[in-house]
Order: C-alpha cells, then structure tokens, then sequence
C-alpha cells in the first residue's frame, strides 16, 4: 500500500511539472514555478519512557520525512503559514530489554515483538521465534512503522526579500495516521543470510499528533518533533508502558 501512494504521489507531481512545461510561457530564471515546497527530512527517534527498559541502536533508529507543504506568506510581513501532507517512515533498532522476575531480571539481547494469549504486545527474544531456542538470536532486529502524515506550521522569515539566505524559525503541529507497521529479524541459517518480516499493528495507536519546532537558514533546518500522543494502545504495550517517541532530523527543502 506505501509503495501504491508514493507511486501516486509521485506520477502526481510529474504530471503537475509536465503540464508547466507545455505551457506557452516565457522562460525563467532560478526557482521552478510549482506551488509549495518539498521537504525531506533525515534523523533520529528516541523513546520518552522506554519499555521493558528497551536499548535501541542509535544509529538504526531513524527517521525519514517526506512531505509537500503549501506556502502563504501574510500579506508581505515576516510571517507566512505552511500545511502539508506526506510520508514519515521511522525504524527503530531493538539491541537489548530486560525481562523481570518476583526475584530476578534478565536481559535479553536482540529482541523482537510478539502479541501475546491475551492480545498484549510484548517484547520476546527473536531466538524464540526463529529456533524455538532462547539461548540463540537475529543478527539484526528492526521495529519499522510508516505514517501519512498532515503538518501544519507558521514561520517567521527574518527577511522575506531573500528567503534563500535569511534566518528562519518555525512551529507547528503534526497529525499522523498509521499506515502499516513490521518487524523484520536478519539471521544467518546454512551459512545464508535470510530475513524474517512480521506486518501487524502490534497494538499501535491508529493515529498520532504531537507539536514540532525548526530553526534554520535559507533552505537548511534543524528540526525536533515530540509527539504527545502514545506509540501504543493504552494497556496494550510491552509490560504496560505509556511511551512516546521524539525526533530530531536535518531537514532540506526543495522548489
């Protein structure tokens, strides 16, 4: 289904530039005529209480943006109001959680989700899943969730003259709906390299919102997301935990 959006979007938006070309116009110089601005946006997600006290890879934990968002500058003052619409594609690399006891815990490396008899998510060793075997486990275990997502931002452009090298500071809000969601084990199996992909919503919330703020110059920003709502269903994720996640990206526009 992610794969049948972007398709579209993507036949959308050369249709758009196909249609400008053929038009009788004059030509013109610098920034392409088309309305808006795409915004592609690279970092990395954190947990706000991370469950089972869950070590994630920071490296592997990352997030993708890619959004269009329409500009309307506010008559021709330093503020202008931008919505959008386009795809956030997080993954979050699983290296370790701890599984506790009346009178123990245990630390299990390179875990993997599971829902367990009574419909809770949970956080299992992927050897269980893999070899049946807890003593063995994935090379690699990754958490993946893809959104479409709406933000809606105003901005403060310190000189609208020359927005290509002026100071820039925004704020806004995002809400997100869930589109598809995975885990994926890498692991090695008669000397083969194989992979393993579970697609469910593992009790994800079906919709997220949170705020986000960005500071930056010309067409380059420094970006950080905090979304207020949690990842997983009240009661329903690994040991019971209320977390959230945040973000912090390098964000390019484009247009």
């Amino acid at each position: 289904m992610l794969k049948k959006l972007a398709t579209t979007v993507l036949f959308g938006v050369m249709a758009v530039i196909t249609f400008a070309q053929l038009e009788p116009e004059k030509k013109r110089k610098g920034r392409p005529d088309i309305p808006g601005t795409f915004m592609v946006e690279y970092g990395f997600n954190w947990f706000t209480r991370p469950p089972q006290d869950l070590n994630k890879g920071f490296w592997g934990s990352r997030t993708l943006n890619l959004y269009y968002q329409y500009d309307k500058q506010f008559g021709s003052s330093q503020w202008s109001v931008h919505s959008g619409i386009g795809f956030g594609l997080e993954r979050y690399k699983l290296q370790s959680f701890v599984k506790r006891f009346s009178n123990d815990t245990i630390k299990v490396s390179t875990p993997t989700l599971h829902i367990d008899a009574s419909g809770n998510t949970r956080f299992i060793s992927s050897g269980a899943v893999l070899y049946g075997d807890t003593t063995r486990a994935a090379t690699k275990s990754m958490f993946i969730t893809n959104y479409v997502d709406v933000p809606i931002e105003f901005r403060f452009t310190a000189n609208p003259n020359d927005p290509a090298k002026s100071f820039k500071a925004a704020i806004g809000g995002r809400f997100g709906v869930l589109l598809n969601a995975q885990t994926k084990l890498k692991y090695r199996e008669d000397g083969e390299v194989k992979k393993l992909k579970d697609r469910q919503d593992f009790n994800l919330n079906q919709f997220r919102y949170g705020a986000y703020g960005r500071v930056g110059v010309g067409n380059v920003y420094l970006s950080f997301y905090y979304n207020f709502s949690d990842l997983f269903k009240a009661g329903k994720g690994p040991d019971g935990t209320a977390t959230s996640n945040y973000t912090i990206t390098l964000s390019l526009v484009s247009f």
